[in-house]
């Protein structure tokens, strides 16, 4: 067989598999997934504060003399939370004796002092929702002394959350102090 002969013969075995292979059809299929976006939820609170009785004796307080002060914490996130707050007075000179003349009375169930001295609030608390701490503000009368006059005493609150699902006690320990 000369070349001609055999590259004809090769040229149409080309165009019968190109026949045959044209004709074949195949059932196929395609599809994609979107991509799952996975947003985590957020533990956010807001924290205000205001004296609700005895606003007038601010300026003046007298030994015996008390206030009550109520903190609301507010649920800005989307998680439910568990609460917790530490509330710290501090007066501006350094007294003398063993006590600071003020005691500081929780008048709210929803609360449970812990022994690490942070308020506990008992229930969840809902994305959302609000959580009051109230507190009496006591100038004790035997023992605030001269020693106590023209000072200011100043009260302060720092409130921490923590997501309520999946979460135990001891992760408390994970913020150290609120300040």
């Amino acid at each position: 067989m000369d070349k001609k002969t055999l590259l004809s013969l090769l040229l149409i075995g080309l165009a019968v598999v190109a026949a045959v292979g044209g004709t074949l059809a195949w059932f196929t299929a395609e599809d994609s997934v979107e991509n799952n976006v996975f947003t985590a939820g957020t533990v956010q609170i807001s924290a205000d504060g205001e004296i609700i009785s005895g606003a007038e004796k601010i300026d003046r307080w007298n030994p015996g003399d008390s206030v009550e002060k109520v903190f609301t914490i507010e649920n800005t996130g989307n998680k439910a939370i568990a609460l917790r707050g530490a509330v710290e007075g501090k007066w501006d000179f350094e007294f003398t004796g063993d006590d600071a003349a003020v005691i500081i009375d929780k008048t709210d169930p929803s609360w449970n002092v812990g022994a690490d001295g942070y308020y506990y609030y008992w229930e969840t608390l809902e994305a959302g929702e609000t959580a009051t701490l109230h507190l009496e503000v006591n100038l004790d009368g035997e023992l605030a002394d001269n020693q106590y006059q023209g000072h200011d005493y100043t009260l302060s609150a720092g409130f921490q959350a923590i997501q309520a699902s999946h979460a135990d006690e001891w992760q408390w320990d994970d913020f150290g102090d609120y300040n």
